[in-house]
């Protein structure tokens, strides 16, 4: 980097997903200020519902000052469970409040996805064939589809900046890389 800053994505990355928890300030503004698109994960729960509208007011002020060109690629629905009345009035309210971003694929509630992180694996290592690890396989789709019919491609790194920058997307709560590659 020109400024000395370290890079956050390796130059061989063409697109990466990293999490982090909005509680983390500077971590967070820092992703915001990096980043072409952020993914909002919604647990399908009054208070989280509730929390929506600052999380959105935060990104409309990283645009304003810190990245005009951040937008909101979607919200993604988590501990989801089509059985509860509750999961299902939050998804509608997204859908209703933010149409068009609501991303189709919704990551259930799932033992096998909590059991991953004791054991010190990412779900799809732990459990593959999961409906959960199946839901983050869907949503990968998915996400690529919405670059597809928008016209950029997530990883194409000349769609959003200059040499061999490529695109750092945004969601709150942990780490992880997105695919890499093709």
């Amino acid at each position: 980097d020109e400024a000395g800053a370290p890079r956050l994505i390796p130059s061989s990355a063409q697109a990466a997903l990293a999490w982090c928890s909005c509680t983390t300030a500077r971590l967070c503004w820092a992703f915001m200020a990096a980043a072409s698109r952020v993914i909002i994960p919604m647990q399908c729960e009054y208070y989280a519902l509730e929390g929506l509208s600052d999380l959105v007011n935060t990104l409309k002020k990283a645009r304003a000052s810190l990245n005009p060109g951040i937008e909101m690629l979607g919200l993604l629905r988590t501990m989801y469970d089509p059985r509860f009345t509750l999961s299902q009035q939050v998804s509608a309210q997204l859908q209703q409040y933010f149409p068009g971003k609501l991303f189709e694929t919704a990551i259930p509630r799932n033992v096998r996805l909590a059991e991953a992180p004791s054991h010190g694996m990412p779900a799809l290592a732990y459990d593959r064939a999961s409906r959960g690890a199946k839901a983050y396989l869907a949503l990968v789709e998915e996400i690529a589809q919405r670059f597809d019919h928008g016209g950029a491609d997530p990883f194409d790194a000349g769609q959003f900046g200059t040499g061999s920058e490529s695109p750092l997307l945004f969601r709150g709560g942990g780490w992880g890389w997105w695919r890499h590659g093709r």
